[in-house]
């Protein structure tokens, strides 16, 4: 469990929530002594707060703050009531996951997935280099920000039919858009691309707070004057593949692959493309609740391609590195 600590905020300080929540999120966690977990509520007046929830990324992953929300609701919904609360119970916990995939990884059936990873990468890994704003700096500060375009409906409706005419998903039709934009910008044509998976194959895991999360390394070698079709077929081919193996750990990979770690890039890719599709989530019946739309970005990557579809529509997230690109730089990449 964990301890919710309460602030209360005076009138004339209601300015400096944000500079409370920045604070928070910045705060680093201390991985020997924990917790790796914290909360506060701000109470802004009688009716009117802000929760400020905060998991380190070791132990929680996207999935997870579904997971969270949904319970938190019935806790609430629960204690309302004055009604004893129905969690459904745990039939594993995540350290005997953990135990798992270390006897998944010892045995011999994980070879496959690792021959599967060494000959994509057996000639080296290639390195993207963007045309930038500024020089790479020796060592990453992970400076970001942010930029949102919103696509709609019938952008995300005429994607899908492509897809569906080459038997793609959505996700492969704008992995294969940023291919191509990667590589007309970059004039290379070998380029890496990073993803993420679930990691959450079994049914007992949907119900988990932890980690499962892993990273695809998505290559591809675009051919002059390839039309977009033959682009896309040859994506749909190589993340299928990719899926087959994604038990590999990417730790494991990048450990194997990478020698004399270059500390202002990411190791394997410095581009990062996901997919994501926002369902609506359970509301609590008597509070109005928002999202904390908060200014903090730590970029990772050169550029992350966060596609996200809600209510039918789709937008793209640009998270990209303020070390290496002005915003209209970013700008013009996004809105090409």
């Amino acid at each position: 469990g964990f301890a919710v600590a309460y602030q209360e905020i005076a009138e004339k300080e209601r300015e400096n929530v944000r500079e409370l929540v920045l604070g928070d999120a910045a705060t680093p966690f201390d991985l020997a002594a924990g917790p790796l977990v914290r909360a506060k509520l701000l109470r802004l007046g009688k009716e009117e707060h802000v929760f400020i929830f905060t998991m380190h990324h070791i132990i929680s992953d996207g999935a997870s703050t579904e997971v969270m929300i949904r319970e938190i609701v019935t806790l609430y919904e629960s204690g309302r009531k004055g009604t004893a609360a129905i969690l459904p119970p745990l039939n594993i916990q995540y350290k005997d996951y953990a135990a798992w995939q270390n006897k998944v990884l010892a045995g011999e059936g994980i070879n496959v997935h690792h021959r599967y990873w060494m000959s994509r990468f057996s000639d080296g890994i290639p390195t993207l280099n963007i045309p930038s704003d500024f020089a790479r700096p020796a060592v990453k500060t992970y400076g970001g920000d942010r930029i949102i375009l919103k696509l709609g409906r019938t952008y995300r409706d005429d994607l899908q039919t492509i897809g569906h005419s080459n038997g793609a998903s959505l996700f492969m039709v704008l992995l294969a858009c940023v291919k191509a934009l990667l590589y007309r910008y970059s004039n290379q044509a070998d380029i890496v691309v990073g993803t993420p998976v679930a990691g959450r194959d079994h049914v007992e895991l949907e119900g988990q707070i932890g980690f499962f999360v892993n990273l695809l390394a998505l290559r591809t070698k675009i051919e002059e004057d390839e039309r977009f079709s033959g682009l896309l077929q040859k994506i749909r081919q190589h993340t299928l593949d990719a899926y087959e193996h994604q038990a590999y750990p990417f730790d494991k990979l990048v450990s194997e692959l990478v020698t004399g770690r270059e500390k202002g890039r990411s190791p394997v890719f410095d581009v990062r493309v996901e997919l994501n599709h926002i369902e609506d989530r359970e509301t609590f019946s008597d509070l109005y609740i928002q999202p904390y739309e908060q200014e903090l970005f730590i970029s990772h990557f050169d550029l992350t391609f966060n596609f996200v579809v809600y209510e039918g529509s789709l937008s793209v997230y640009l998270v990209y590195a303020t070390d290496l690109f002005r915003r209209e730089t970013a700008q013009a990449i996004i809105s090409d």
